[in-house]
């Protein structure tokens, strides 16, 4: 069963449901079956987004705010039985530019689309999918306040945002007699990846910005936290598809994989060394939530199954042990 941590007023699974894919890649009836699978090993948080899965079919867009949209349709518990979180103000895929959409204009029209895909008056999660640097905080933040205040989300989060960035929204927050950021969406994984592609995209660096969460109270999504699957598959010995190797395959993986693996030994219960790497993250010193994106109920089963493992603080320390330099990590939006 999920473990939970508390975040505001909610208990948050800390296993995340990522369903961007659902309704896309992952058809319909299995989305449906991993959800309700979900929800009954005690999960209770589904993410999404408005631009999932639009780069996929950009003629079906928001396909996975959609796809809850039915579910919620078909089953009016369903909704109360979730904390949604769903984000904004994303770029336009097929704009080989990114030109940013982070401003008052797009966040509240994305909030607005985001209700009506899913058929909902409110996000009890609202986060901004991506920062525009270059914006005024006040703008931003005025925005959120705006849907705040009209009652169409409850909080906010910051994804792919810098903690320098979080850090003045917050105090413009708090200048203002209102609530700043809650928490920062951001990629994670034990696995460290090498090269983040997508230049918009920025990769949490524990040594660099772990103060800033601490002192913030932040608490810490970590999507794409099994790394596509980088420790399975070179355990398996299977071949490296280009994105994983391109984001992942390094000396320094290649190491924490093979430690990863000694420990699930050392555990036994049949525990691997993919669960290890989650149960790395979930013992980290901030409020961690983990977003895991499963495409059949065997490998929700698997990540839930992460949260029975209690590292010793020795295993822990040898997790974290690179006797390899680690790979250069490109910090994007500072």
């Amino acid at each position: 069963m999920v473990k939970y941590a508390k975040l505001k007023e909610y208990e948050l699974a800390r296993i995340v449901l990522g369903v961007g894919l659902y309704g896309s890649s992952v058809p319909f009836q299995e989305s449906e079956r991993i959800l309700y699978s979900y929800l009954d090993k005690g999960g209770n948080v589904v993410d999404t987004g408005n631009v999932y899965a639009n780069w996929i079919d950009p003629f079906n867009r928001s396909a996975s705010e959609k796809l809850l949209g039915k579910l919620f349709k078909a089953d009016p518990g369903l909704r109360g039985k979730l904390i949604l979180c769903t984000k904004g103000a994303h770029y336009e895929f097929g704009d080989p530019a990114h030109t940013s959409r982070v401003n008052e204009g797009c966040i509240a029209y994305d909030v607005d689309d985001s209700l009506k895909n899913m058929g909902i008056g409110q996000i009890d999660l609202y986060w901004l999918h991506r920062d525009n640097p270059t914006y005024p905080i006040p703008f931003i933040m005025d925005a959120l306040f705006a849907a705040q205040d009209a009652g169409k989300i409850v909080h906010y989060g910051a994804s792919n945002w810098s903690a320098r960035r979080i850090m003045e929204a917050n105090q413009y927050a708090k200048s203002c007699g209102r609530e700043g950021f809650f928490g920062s969406q951001i990629m994670f994984s034990y696995a460290l990846p090498i090269d983040v592609g997508d230049r918009t995209t920025m990769y949490f660096d524990e040594a660099i910005e772990g103060k800033a969460y601490l002192r913030e109270g932040l608490a810490l999504f970590c999507y794409t936290s099994q790394a596509k699957g980088y420790i399975t598959k070179v355990l398996s010995g299977a071949d490296l598809q280009a994105s994983i190797a391109h984001d992942y395959e390094c000396a320094t993986n290649r190491e924490r994989t093979e430690r990863a693996r000694i420990v699930a030994e050392q555990i036994g219960g049949g525990y691997n060394a993919e669960q290890v790497g989650l149960a790395f993250l979930l013992q980290l010193p901030y409020n961690v939530f983990t977003v895991v994106g499963c495409r059949n109920v065997e490998q929700l089963l698997d990540s839930i199954g992460s949260c029975d493992i209690n590292l010793t603080p020795e295993q822990t320390e040898y997790l974290m042990k690179d006797r390899i330099s680690a790979p250069f990590v490109p910090q994007i939006g500072h």
